[in-house]
């Protein structure tokens, strides 16, 4: 489970610092082009997308503890053991 956790808190992070990047940049074009400041919610947009990915993350992750695993985190933790278990 941790290792699946690990993986997704990798992609989050790394989600989010592209989109950051992405925003700044289109945000300075957008200044530099003189858009109006509505173009710039489109990729706001994109940052609230991004925080609901992680409150949906953050009800997975409490609802897999209270409820137990799923099929899926069971598959990985088991694997992770052989794996270990292979290695001593």
């Amino acid at each position: 489970m941790w290792l699946f956790l690990k993986c997704e808190l990798r992609f989050v992070c790394w989600l989010l610092i592209g989109l950051m990047i992405l925003n700044s940049f289109v945000y300075g074009l957008a200044k530099l082009l003189a858009f109006p400041s509505y173009f710039i919610w489109v990729f706001e947009g994109s940052l609230l997308a991004l925080a609901l990915y992680i409150c949906y993350f953050i009800y997975q992750f409490l609802k897999t503890l209270i409820f137990g695993y799923t099929g899926e985190c069971k598959n990985l933790m088991q694997r992770t053991a052989n794996w270990l278990s292979n290695l001593t």
